[in-house]
């Protein structure tokens, strides 16, 4: 029973299938020598980590409602006027308001975080060249945004709570070597609506889902293609090797027959041998003498 890896059954180019991406045992030893850098030295991020794009919001991005969320979400960190993410503002239940440091937090990922999210999923990702739904690291978010990873964990909990962030743990063992946690992160329609970008979110989304669903379809296609590739290359090989073990159980049989013939001409040539030798024995004598050296098959 052969099994195949989870990931072959998902939709290629989904978020879902994200946390499968990059699990091949090629690219484990390079991942491994990124994270352990040399004993008394430091290198410089080599890459994906070396140029990981985009890191702010880009100038097209930012004329769009990304920009003028960004800026929204800037604004309420520093006046704290209640206008747009209440839910965040009043996410205890002591009724207390959030603290200050958490919407500094905010604002400083503000731009990171809107440039990383594909409006079309919700989720923080992008669609490489080959199809494959690739997720964003929180680690390059929070460099980029200039605060440590632990105080991006406690915002990006507090943003579940307030129902602005979905977040999907999961962990897999990668190559029997090692567990890792990858987490897709989604961005809920009820965070442009509390920042009065409601309207402009939608209409984008369902602009950029047709595109999304056209490359996703691409990629299916590829995955489906790879997949009866993959099926038409096993059945060649059972073939081929069909072919192999029937060539060599016809090159046995072929050698025990010559074998047979030769043990035959030797029985034969040795009758005759010792009918000279045995003048004076009959044919049954003989046979039983023969059969003593040369014993039948």
């Amino acid at each position: 029973m052969s099994v195949r890896p989870i990931k072959s059954f998902l939709p290629a180019g989904s978020p879902a299938s994200a946390v499968y991406t990059a699990l091949d045992a090629a690219l484990d030893a390079s991942n491994e020598a990124l994270e352990k850098p040399p004993f008394r030295k430091v290198l410089e991020p080599v890459g994906h980590r070396s140029a990981r794009r985009p890191r702010q919001l880009s100038a097209k991005q930012a004329r769009t409602f990304l920009g003028e969320a960004a800026k929204r979400i800037k604004a309420e960190a520093q006046d704290r006027t209640g206008k747009y993410l209440r839910s965040l503002d009043t996410v205890h239940q002591s009724g207390n308001r959030s603290r200050a440091e958490r919407w500094l937090a905010l604002a400083a990922i503000a731009e990171p975080l809107l440039a990383r999210l594909d409006i079309a999923t919700g989720c923080l990702g992008y669609l490489n060249e080959h199809g494959q739904f690739r997720l964003n690291r929180q680690n390059g978010m929070a460099e980029d945004g200039g605060i440590s990873t632990t105080r991006l964990s406690r915002l990006l909990k507090a943003l579940e709570k307030a129902k602005y962030t979905l977040r999907k743990i999961k962990r897999l063992y990668r190559n029997g070597k090692r567990w890792v946690c990858r987490i897709t992160i989604y961005i809920r329609p009820r965070f442009f609506i509390d920042l009065g970008l409601g309207f402009q979110h939608a209409a984008s989304r369902t602009a950029k889902a047709k595109a999304y669903l056209k490359k996703r379809r691409q990629a299916q296609a590829i995955q489906q293609q790879a997949q009866l590739d993959d099926i038409a290359a096993a059945h060649e090989r059972r073939i081929s090797h069909r072919k192999a073990e029937g060539a060599r159980e016809a090159r046995e049989l072929e050698a025990q027959k010559t074998q047979k013939m030769y043990g035959k001409l030797a029985r034969n040539a040795e009758f005759s041998r010792l009918v000279g030798v045995h003048p004076d024995k009959n044919a049954s004598e003989i046979r039983a003498i023969l059969d003593k050296t040369h014993p039948p098959e």
